[in-house]
């Protein structure tokens, strides 16, 4: 009983930030441009326009920051050379032959080779990004994050996913036609104890450095209100323990007592039917309403 009662919920926010840093910006608008500088003619220019409307949003949006400073001074971040970016030496248009699409990895003509294919998904999830679809970090990797920026992107288009992959060119020539905030963030549901009344599925994972290495179990537990803030349940493990709790709400944040001693606390997901959480004892807990 006291393995189960002594956990501490957590709510793990890697990747829920509510609104991007000048920083985020910054690094956004650096991959774009090293994606741009490998293309040539109005492909370039398509995506130099890009990284000046993401430095943009740094001014308005951050203009007391360092990077805003930095802007503002036409000086350098990172490896983006901002005297250039904004009054570049004028050079003639090159027009991109029939055929060659740049996203495609096709050639750009005056190169010899093809777009490198990270370089290509660093520019896909800084534009994503900057449209509000969150892809991660632009750092050319199609791991979780942008698979759901991209697929969340489509869904606000109406686009199909077979039509537009995340590296065609048609999905880049739809992302560059859009403009301003694509995919709004949904506010959090707010937790009452109507909100988590009820049953919940749960994994109980513990760590070689806890008290009880290798132990994982599953099971279930209830929420039930017991007057004002207060709320009592019961759960029923795998390994067959079984057990009552109680314990207090505040805001998103769960109180669990054993009689008066308190032995966790944590924090309900924005979406208010997912828990995480780590005990005293070292192992982590995450569960999901039913």
């Amino acid at each position: 009983m006291r393995n189960l009662v002594a956990i501490v919920f957590y709510l793990a926010l890697t990747g829920l930030s509510l609104a991007e840093g000048a920083a985020d910006l910054a690094r956004n608008a650096q991959s774009l441009h090293q994606f741009g500088m490998s293309l040539e003619g109005p492909a370039r220019t398509s995506v130099l326009a890009d990284v000046r409307r993401i430095l943009d949003r740094v001014l308005v949006e951050h203009p007391t920051s360092r990077e805003a400073a930095t802007i503002r001074a036409r000086g350098r971040l990172g490896g983006l050379d901002l005297a250039t970016l904004y009054d570049p030496s004028p050079s003639p248009a090159q027009d991109l032959p029939p055929g060659t699409g740049f996203l495609s990895g096709g050639p750009s003509q005056g190169t010899a080779g093809a777009v490198d294919p990270k370089e290509r998904l660093k520019a896909v999830q800084a534009a994503l990004n900057d449209r509000g679809c969150k892809a991660g970090a632009p750092d050319g990797v199609a791991g979780r994050k942008t698979t759901r920026g991209y697929e969340a992107f489509l869904r606000e288009k109406g686009l199909k996913k077979g039509e537009y992959t995340i590296d065609s060119e048609a999905f880049w020539s739809v992302l560059q036609g859009s403009s301003g905030t694509v995919c709004e963030t949904m506010p959090a549901v707010p937790v009452t104890m109507a909100t988590i009344k009820g049953n919940w599925a749960f994994t109980l994972k513990c760590g070689r450095k806890t008290r009880h290495p290798g132990l994982k179990v599953s099971g279930v537990f209830s929420v039930q209100p017991a007057g004002g803030n207060r709320w009592t349940g019961r759960f029923s493990r795998s390994d067959g323990a079984r057990g009552r709790w109680t314990g207090k709400l505040a805001g998103r944040k769960l109180t669990f007592l054993s009689g008066s001693r308190v032995d966790g606390f944590g924090i309900v997901a924005e979406d208010a039917y997912v828990m995480h959480g780590r005990g005293s004892n070292g192992c982590g807990f995450s569960a999901r309403k039913r």
